[in-house]
């Protein structure tokens, strides 16, 4: 086995100290994993993804076709927050996220989604090709979405990675499943000998009073039974303490805070909201740029990404405000104040129809709220009529007294 078969085997399925097989699909099962992979998947899928480019008039959406392949259809029968969300969960569980991306000669029709199951990069000679079951493809007909690859050809799965900490978590599960509703499993041992119809009764009874309803009542035993558990019970072994250790390692890894997935254990009102800042800044954001890149490199031509204003792609994030209504009316006064955005251009995110006119395009800031092309004409006069009411105050001109002064200074070198 070569070196490149040996690395991709390794990220299938991993070994650990935990003693348990650790896959991708054995990972994501985990409540708390697919909760994090899910959270993620779900708002970054939802957020309205854009082509976009610095004209004139500021920053447009260009609705050509790109802009229909990533923001509404990508292909006839999946929709748009369908293929993102699919990508985004193989991203996060398996490392990679595959599209293929079919052409009309150079123009991209449709993105076609790939299991990653059925894709394996490949370089010959230098170039990278990607198998997909028999067929081999060049690299600039697949989006290939990693968050972090050794190599820069493969990505790593951060359920593989993390096999220890996956592998802890699977035991804890299926030690709970094993001891829930029934006495830990252990021995019974008697001081007399018992025959074989003894026996089975002091099974049956034991049996009977360990497990689902009847767990906690008095069996009734001969022979002086004395009972050896093989395992302990959850409480003495602070299993759910070692489970919220291990949630809280997994969210890590992920970044994602507890409230996102609706842990609001330590959770207030002022630091939830604080916890959203941090989710989008430091969990959604790093994945959404990967998208932006790579969707940049291979979905523009290359005389569109060398133009004075080469288009691009981008998730527009605002959105996610739009669950406090609050901060979105405060963000949007401070942008409008600023004269950073028109009235337009928040009707836009708010999906209503510009205003008639001219006044929806109108830049203003903070005050009188006027066009910034007419403060220097609306303040000038002022300035004026401060002067004059100046020189009145005093009582006499102050450019004449400067002209006398100077005369005097004149005349005193003379």
């Amino acid at each position: 086995m070569g070196a490149w078969e040996w690395f991709l085997n390794f990220f299938i399925s991993s070994e650990n100290t935990s003693g348990e097989s650790v896959d991708v699909q054995t990972g994501s099962r985990i409540d708390v994993a697919f909760s994090c992979i899910n959270a993620l998947a779900q708002d970054i899928a939802k957020l309205p993804y854009n082509v976009r480019q610095d004209t004139a008039k500021g920053k447009e959406i260009i609705k050509n076709h790109i802009y229909r392949l990533i923001h509404t259809r990508p292909n006839s029968y999946t929709s748009a927050i369908n293929f993102w969300y699919a990508i985004v969960f193989n991203m996060l569980s398996n490392g990679n996220g595959y599209a293929y991306i079919k052409r009309d000669r150079t123009k991209p029709v449709e993105l076609i989604w790939l299991d990653p199951n059925d894709v394996t990069p490949i370089v010959i000679e230098g170039q990278i090709f990607y198998q997909f079951n028999t067929v081999y493809i060049p690299d600039s007909e697949i989006l290939h979405y990693k968050l972090f690859s050794f190599d820069g050809i493969l990505g790593v799965s951060p359920i593989i990675w993390n096999a220890n900490t996956f592998g802890a978590r699977i035991k804890l599960e299926k030690y709970t499943a094993k001891v829930l509703g029934q006495k830990p499993p252990g021995m019974l041992s008697f001081d007399q000998p018992l025959n074989t119809e003894q026996l089975k009764q002091n099974q049956e009874s034991w049996q009977k009073a360990i497990t689902g309803e009847n767990l906690g009542k008095t069996p009734v035993l001969s022979g002086g039974v004395k009972y050896t558990p093989f395992m302990i019970s959850p409480s003495e072994g602070q299993m759910i303490e070692a489970s919220e250790l291990n949630d809280e390692r997994i969210m890590g890894i992920y970044r994602v805070p507890p409230t996102i997935i609706q842990n609001y254990k330590r959770a207030t009102f002022s630091n939830a909201e604080q916890q959203n800042r941090i989710y989008l800044t430091y969990a959604l954001t790093p994945i959404m740029t990967v998208i932006e890149q790579e969707t940049d490199y291979k979905l523009f031509t290359e005389r569109e990404k060398n133009s004075e204003n080469p288009p691009y792609t981008a998730f527009n994030y605002k959105a996610m405000l739009q669950g406090d209504t609050k901060a979105q009316a405060e963000w949007y006064r401070m942008l409008r104040t600023l004269g950073l955005v028109t009235a337009n251009e928040i009707r836009e995110l708010e999906d209503l129809p510009p205003l008639e006119g001219d006044q929806g395009n109108m830049v203003v800031i903070q005050g009188a709220m006027m066009p910034l092309d007419q403060l220097r004409e609306f303040y000038a006069p002022k300035q004026e009529a401060n002067s004059d009411l100046t020189n009145k105050r005093i009582g006499f001109d102050i450019q004449a007294l400067k002209e006398s002064l100077e005369k005097l200074e004149t005349m005193n070198k003379a």
